[in-house]
């Protein structure tokens, strides 16, 4: 087994990393594009990284932010309990990331309809996407979890959709983040010891409280990758 084909391989890949993409779809594009010298591939800088654990223990997704010229992608490792998948996406066509009032605003087609006996807060997102006429992007619905990166903790929401039609970009992934606020409560009480001294007791309690109130939502589209396209060049 090589190395890449350990979840671990990708979990390593750190800041200023290379991840090198050959696969057909990507240099068709970036030669249309007028770039050149893709002979051994495209060299992506990964510049941000992000890891999802879904609550229910079930799957992990790393997200890579990569820079090539003047854009960014997204490397995505998603993982089960037993093997792990790779993507890559980029900003949907059109699409602002942005609050929950900016989708409501400018893409409400992304959540349920906003009724008057629910809280924007409270909307779930939508069950399908439509691109066009005739291509339906369907999900199974959302899942939760933390989000890490660097010493920062979110809560995530992942929404992951796909069309059966034939398509370059069959995917998408909807990411929603929301401010983690942990507290903690201290409460004292008195205690008698074996001798009959009174003793005062401190019990603390810890927590996390999910900023509803907060959000970031943003909206990717793009295809998996197989893993003879995708290398990581060290730095």
């Amino acid at each position: 087994m090589s190395d890449k084909e350990t979840l671990s391989h990708w979990d390593s890949v750190k800041l200023d990393d290379i991840i090198q993409l050959k696969d057909e779809l990507t240099l068709s594009y970036l030669m249309d594009q007028g770039h050149e010298d893709l002979t051994n591939g495209a060299d992506f800088t990964v510049t941000r990284k992000r890891k999802i654990n879904a609550q229910d223990g079930n799957a992990k997704w790393l997200i890579f932010d990569i820079g090539f010229a003047d854009f960014t992608w997204y490397l995505v490792v998603k993982s089960d309990k037993s093997d792990f998948d790779l993507y890559v996406y980029y900003n949907a066509d059109e699409f602002e990331d942005g609050d929950r009032t900016d989708m409501i605003e400018k893409a409400d087609w992304l959540l349920e309809e906003w009724t008057d006996d629910k809280e924007l807060k409270e909307l779930e997102f939508s069950p399908e996407i439509k691109e066009g006429e005739d291509v339906i992007f369907k999900t199974d619905g959302a899942k939760y979890g933390t989000c890490f990166e660097d010493s920062d903790e979110s809560f995530a929401t992942v929404v992951e959709y796909a069309t059966d039609v034939e398509h370059d970009n069959p995917l998408m992934i909807a990411l929603e983040f929301n401010q983690i606020e942990p507290w903690e409560d201290e409460e004292e009480s008195l205690a008698e010891d074996d001798y009959g001294d009174i003793e005062v007791e401190v019990s603390v309690e810890r927590g996390v409280n999910i900023n509803e109130d907060s959000s970031y939502i943003t909206l990717l589209q793009g295809c998996s990758v197989m893993l003879n396209d995708v290398d990581v060049l060290r730095i």
